[in-house]
């Protein structure tokens, strides 16, 4: 991708995470709804801490890709390392495991992670972009990234297993 696509895919998916983060919260204000979010409220849930996560590392992409365009390339290496090692250490992992483990118990036993009662409360695309949707927005940062740009054979395995 040139410079200024991957400067707007970030601003695009950072604001779709934005979007996400500010619309669940306000889904259901019903007491009967919001019996689900009980002892803990969202942050318990690791699938809404990961769009969290998400939103602040496009965010911080896309600041890099703005910075890289208006001041240069030498000027800005503390948010480049900063974006790789929050991709590499938390983004990604964390990414992974939430829709490994999702869709792996949800295929198990669905009541395990995902009763049938959120169904009225979440609409479907919502879930599909808690769970799986970040995905594919994650193998396209990882192609786009800086480590795939060196010759090193464990950024195309990591690529691979996604």
């Amino acid at each position: 991708m040139t410079k200024t696509t991957t400067c707007v895919y970030h601003f695009l998916v950072w604001n779709w995470y934005l979007f996400l983060n500010y619309y669940i919260p306000h889904i259901g204000k019903d007491d009967e709804k919001l019996k689900e979010f009980h002892d803990g409220g969202r942050s318990k849930y690791l699938t809404l801490l990961n769009l969290l996560l998400q939103a602040v590392f496009f965010g911080v992409a896309c600041l890099d890709d703005v910075l890289k365009r208006i001041i240069g390339r030498k000027d800005i290496k503390f948010i480049t390392s900063v974006r790789d090692l929050l991709f590499t250490t938390l983004v990604f992992p964390i990414s992974a495991f939430v829709f490994l483990v999702f869709w792996t118990l949800f295929h198990y036993d669905r009541n395990l992670i995902y009763p049938k009662g959120l169904d009225d409360f979440f609409p479907a695309w919502v879930n599909h972009a808690m769970t799986s949707k970040f995905t594919q927005r994650l193998s396209l940062a990882l192609q786009s990234s800086h480590c795939l740009k060196m010759r090193d054979n464990r950024c195309r395995r990591v690529l691979l297993a996604c």
